[in-house]
This record gives structure tokens, sequence and C-alpha cells, in this order.
């Protein structure tokens, strides 16, 4: 039983890089990396993050050949547990990890995020699950990490702050966040963010939250 995490498509696999197991509100953290061949339709484990970097709830992000891991929360859901701005990389080809590289701006979980003009890898919406009442504490900065100056840049908040969205990257290189959980509901919101500026598009014909989505090109 895996939770709270964002897959990573990588040709005809599906990498899960950072999760949480075991039920709410003390979940322990996922300890490898899991692999599903589609084709064979098989899965296969490889090397975790290092346990004092392990957690839950983080984005996901693959960049080239490597698959970028910000945020996250270790302890699961309440004051006992802790958000964080950590920042790691995965080297799909030699199954290793780059860890500790420069915190993001903000703490954040319940978080996903995409690759944005082709060099940012951007990270939005999202809440503390640390904090008290933390259902109502949504982070709401967009913090995007510029690979040609390997350095975090922040953004325009987030028109609609909620955790737990799905996220997807448009064919022309647009981050979309579409509903989300927050302030005792779900949410039909979809909102875009084109690198610079956020703008709000039709809403999901249902609320929801904790869910997926695809682009078809």
């Amino acid at each position: 039983e895996v939770h709270h995490m964002q897959c990573v498509v990588d040709n005809s696999k599906i990498l899960i890089v950072s999760a949480w197991t075991g039920n709410c509100c003390h979940e322990s953290n996922l300890e490898n990396v899991l692999v599903y061949d589609t084709v064979t339709k098989t899965w296969e484990n490889k090397t975790g993050l290092p346990e004092e970097r392990r957690r839950g709830g983080a984005a996901a992000v693959l960049y080239g050949r490597a698959v970028y891991v910000v945020g996250g929360n270790r302890g699961g859901h309440g004051t006992h547990s802790q958000s964080l701005r950590w920042f790691d990389k995965y080297n799909i080809d030699t199954d290793t990890w780059t860890v500790k590289l420069p915190d993001a701006p903000n703490v954040r979980d319940h978080t996903g995020g995409g690759i944005v003009d082709n060099n940012k890898l951007c990270v939005a919406g999202g809440r503390d699950s640390g904090a008290v009442n933390y259902h109502n504490k949504p982070v709401l900065p967009t913090d995007c990490f510029n690979f040609q100056a390997q350095a975090w840049e922040t953004y325009a908040d987030i028109p609609h702050g909620r955790a737990g969205s799905a996220y997807g990257t448009t064919c022309d290189g647009r981050l979309i966040v579409a509903g989300g959980e927050g302030y005792g509901q779900a949410w039909d919101h979809v909102n875009v963010f084109d690198g610079t500026s956020w703008s709000t598009w039709p809403s999901l014909g249902v609320a929801r939250h904790g869910t997926g989505v695809a682009v078809n090109e």
C-alpha cells in the first residue's frame, strides 16, 4: 500500500520515487523506488532515498534522465509531522541519488509539479500538513528551479490555494493544477501556469482530490 505521491512516466515505465505507506495519521516513508513496466506488467524495486531524506507527499518531476523530488513531509498528518523544502535527484540510469540540493523557498506537501518553459521545474499548491488545522493551510507561492541559472525563483500565488491536486504538463510547456482539497471540501478549480503568471481554465465537471491527469498528445 502506497499513497500520496506524484508518479513519473519514463517511456514504458512508471516510477514511484517518494510516497507514504500505512494508514493516517502516522504514515511511514516508502523505502524503495517502485518501478512498473507496462510492457512486461511486472514491478521492480530500485534504490530508495537515504533513510534520513525519505518522505511522502512530495512533487516528483522527470527532467532529462533524472527524477527531481521537491518538498514532502516526514511523519504524516498532524503536528507530530514535519513539512519540508528539501530537493533531491534520482538518476534513473545509474539507480543513484544526489541529495541535499538547494532547498526550495517554501515548505509544502500534498503537492506536485512539472517542467515549464523547458528549463524550469515548478511546484505549486500543496499545504503544510505539520501545522495546526492543516487542511486550512495551503501554500500559495509558486516555486521554480531554473536549471540554467541553477537557482530557485518564486512567482505569483496560485489563484486557488489547495492540496492534493492533480498535476500535468501541456504539450506547449504549461503546468496544469486540477482539483484538490482544503477547508473541508474537494474543489473543481483548474489553474494553468505559463512560467510567469497563472490563468484559470473551465472548472472540472466534478470536484475531486487525490487523483491524477494525463495529457493526450
